[in-house]
């Protein structure tokens, strides 16, 4: 039982960091754009609408990056000479 705990642990520390550096991030790039939104009001709406798009998906891409970017253990292989 320990050993399952030991293992869920260094997963969430890995996860939690991960998601902790990829909301600081979105959160600074959320205030930067809405205070370019605000900021230049004689953009076209449609502009203003595409810069939104494009953090959406910066925000899609920092979560896919941080989900893939956690360093997991590889288990080691098992020999068929083992005794």
């Amino acid at each position: 039982m320990m050993f399952c705990i030991q293992e869920v642990d260094w997963l969430f520390e890995a996860w939690s960091s991960s998601l902790l550096r990829t909301i600081s991030f979105g959160s600074v790039a959320i205030l930067l754009f809405w205070m370019i939104d605000n900021c230049c009001r004689a953009l076209h709406p449609t502009h203003r609408s595409w810069l939104w798009r494009a953090l959406y998906v910066k925000l899609a891409f920092s979560l896919v990056c941080s989900a893939t970017l956690l360093s997991l253990p590889a288990i080691p292989a098992i020999s068929k000479f083992a005794a």
